[in-house]
């Protein structure tokens, strides 16, 4: 795995087993890499954050598309991403973006 460009992680919980399944697809689709069966790595490295949010929201409304399905209340999708130093300083840290 290259780590050095996965500098976000996306964390989610779809109920919808099919809907869950065309998601996946969809983070591969934008070089998400496999950490674990709710977990992915994204190259987010230098992108502004406004559009990886633009992008993990039109990766969940492929899904729905793909599907005709739509995210229950009771799923979610999180981005957990690191400051960058001049918004932190030297005390960098984890901020997460509910993309649904």
């Amino acid at each position: 795995m290259n780590t050095d460009k996965l500098s976000g992680i996306v964390v989610y919980t779809i109920h919808d087993d099919i809907l869950r399944n065309k998601f996946r697809e969809a983070l591969i689709d934008i070089n998400a890499e496999y950490l674990d069966d709710s977990t992915y790595g994204v190259p987010i490295q230098g992108m502004l954050r406004n559009d990886t949010i633009e992008k993990l929201k039109c990766v969940c409304g492929k899904a729905e598309k793909d599907t005709d399905g739509i995210f229950g209340k009771d799923d979610f999708v999180t981005l957990y991403w690191p400051t960058y130093k001049k918004e932190s300083g030297e005390e960098r840290y984890i901020k997460q973006t509910r993309i649904i």
